[in-house]
């Protein structure tokens, strides 16, 4: 899962067999070695706040992003690319969350393995 953050919005992509660990397990999550401590990011499936489509909370140095279980059934389950939610936190900033399918590069100069990846739609652009 790769986790990219700018400004207010979080986008998280998932490959192949990290959306059927996510249809098996309802949560997915990623750590990174930070000193002194690991940074974690999840993705989880349930309830959410207001039956929001995705909902952000950071604590405990993790970033935890939940689909709602409908959304989510929808998303795991079909060709949609992705799920994007816009919301006003308590603090009055609005934050962007999005969560989509890992496609191929269509890049020919690529070499990261990509066999995990959904097949880029543009490519027979």
């Amino acid at each position: 899962m790769k986790l990219r953050i700018k400004g207010n919005t979080i986008r998280l992509r998932l490959s192949m067999s990290e959306i059927e660990h996510l249809k098996n397990n309802n949560e997915l999550t990623e750590t990174t070695a930070l000193i002194p401590q690991t940074f974690a990011y999840s993705l989880l499936i349930g309830n959410t706040d207001n039956n929001a489509d995705l909902y952000a909370n950071y604590a405990d140095n993790r970033i935890a992003i939940t689909m709602n279980t409908g959304i989510a059934q929808e998303w795991l389950n079909t060709d949609k690319v992705g799920v994007s939610y816009r919301y006003i936190q308590a603090n009055e900033q609005e934050i962007t969350l999005l969560v989509e399918k890992d496609f191929k590069c269509i890049d020919a100069d690529i070499t990261e393995d990509q066999s995990d990846y959904f097949e880029n739609p543009l490519k027979s652009c």
